[in-house]
């Protein structure tokens, strides 16, 4: 039996004033482009030994301010604001930032086959998630692609069911990790991005899934919303109708 997976720490024993100092006396000297994802994927890596969302360092190195255990009078101005600044959150996912991710968006009407279109990567692919919006379509899918051979788990906020030797998992769009690195994912009803209620996750998915292919499902009518999004992240996306 495998030892369960310890949950990451921020490493205390770094000298956190240190990292930052060494950080921007670096290469961010002059740097102008504060904003860009290339300084803050390298923002992540240089306060922790493991790549980490620029969420989670914005927030340690608040904290730390806050506390007053950190000097900040010598961090250029503008650096500072950009360091606690939440707004981009394309930055926050850092393993997706490291890769160059396709998508394709299946859309067309009840029954036009975009989904079986979406599962035959899915089930064609070495690795895969399938994102639903419901638990009863996450189980569907993980049966359908047991009986198909592919060895698939399932996680959702009732139920988490783990088969050994899963490539696959199917799970509800809130259960989906940013962290894992799979060649193909499936991201099914995307329209769901604009819900008040639960578009977060949909938002979520879509800039942080760590995933080489990924394919998206739904309305038409939101191919626009979902172009705008994937544009913050300068990837690509491919339309099949």
């Amino acid at each position: 039996e495998g030892e369960d997976e310890e949950e990451y720490e921020f490493d205390e024993s770094k000298d956190i004033d240190e990292s930052i100092t060494n950080f921007f006396d670096g290469e961010l000297v002059g740097h102008e482009a504060v904003s860009s994802l290339d300084w803050e994927s390298s923002l992540s890596e240089a306060f922790t030994d493991e790549p980490r969302s620029i969420a989670e360092v914005q927030l340690r190195f608040r904290q730390r301010s806050y506390e007053g255990r950190l000097d900040t009078s010598s961090i250029d101005g503008t650096l500072l604001r950009s360091l606690l600044d939440l707004r981009y959150p394309q930055s926050w996912y850092s393993n997706a930032r490291r890769m160059k991710r396709k998508f394709i968006a299946h859309v067309g009407p009840t029954n036009s086959g975009k989904t079986h279109a979406a599962l035959t990567a899915l089930k064609n692919a070495k690795t895969g998630v399938y994102c639903a919006p419901l638990r009863l379509l996450a189980a569907e899918v993980m049966e359908r692609l047991n009986k198909d051979g592919v060895v698939c788990n399932m996680a959702t906020g009732q139920q988490v069911i783990e088969k050994v030797g899963a490539t696959h998992t199917s799970c509800t769009i809130e259960m989906a990790s940013v962290t894992n690195f799979v060649d193909v994912a499936i991201i099914d009803e995307y329209q769901v991005m604009v819900d008040v209620n639960r578009g977060w996750s949909w938002t979520r998915a879509i800039l942080g899934l760590p995933a080489s292919e990924i394919h998206l499902t739904g309305d038409p009518s939101k191919l626009h919303e979902l172009q705008k999004l994937i544009d913050l992240t300068g990837e690509e996306l491919e339309i099949r109708r």
